[in-house]
């Protein structure tokens, strides 16, 4: 088995926010690797869709140079099946709440190269070094395949628009 020493700093500040958006992303350090959850920020309830393939959480790694890693996406088979929107992944979350919405780790060591997955996302042959993490979800699907016209009602309270996770620093070594 392989060891994997990982650093993690968390930013203290919340990242930024798009104007008029009700939530904010926030990536948390786990056993396991790292939390991305979705938090309404607002004093009330915020109705959102999501869905892993057609509106992923994806990962931005960025090196001490400012380069930005590419995050390859690995899931295009499924999304060619089927790029429909379903009723059962609009949700509504309460003033306050939050809920997870994707998980990423890193495996790897210094000779063998790191790789981050963040499913449907890969980054690989990364080197050892410091870098920044974050994540960005961008809500754009509004129109429902299964939805009564009452249901397609509630869409035109469903917040669209991209926001971006608080940075970690991780250092792979």
């Amino acid at each position: 088995m392989i060891l994997l020493a990982l650093l993690v700093l968390a930013s203290p500040d919340l990242p930024e926010l798009q104007a008029a958006s009700p939530f904010y992303l926030r990536v948390s350090k786990t056993e396991a690797g790292y939390e991305i959850a979705l938090m309404n920020r607002s004093k009330k309830p915020h109705y959102f869709y999501f869905d892993s393939v057609l509106q992923p959480v994806e990962p931005v790694l960025v090196d001490v140079e400012g380069r930005i890693m590419t995050a390859l996406r690995m899931d295009a088979p499924a999304l060619a099946r089927d790029a429909r929107a379903w009723r059962k992944n609009f949700r509504w979350l309460g003033a306050g709440q939050q809920v997870p919405i994707a998980s990423a780790t890193i495996s790897g060591s210094a000779l063998e190269k790191f790789r981050l997955d963040s499913k449907p996302f890969m980054v690989d042959l990364l080197d050892a070094g410091r870098y920044k993490l974050s994540f960005v979800w961008r809500s754009r699907v509004q129109k429902c395949e299964d939805c009564t016209p009452e249901q397609d009602r509630e869409h035109d309270k469903l917040w669209t628009g991209v926001i971006r996770s608080n940075e970690l620093e991780v250092v792979l070594k």
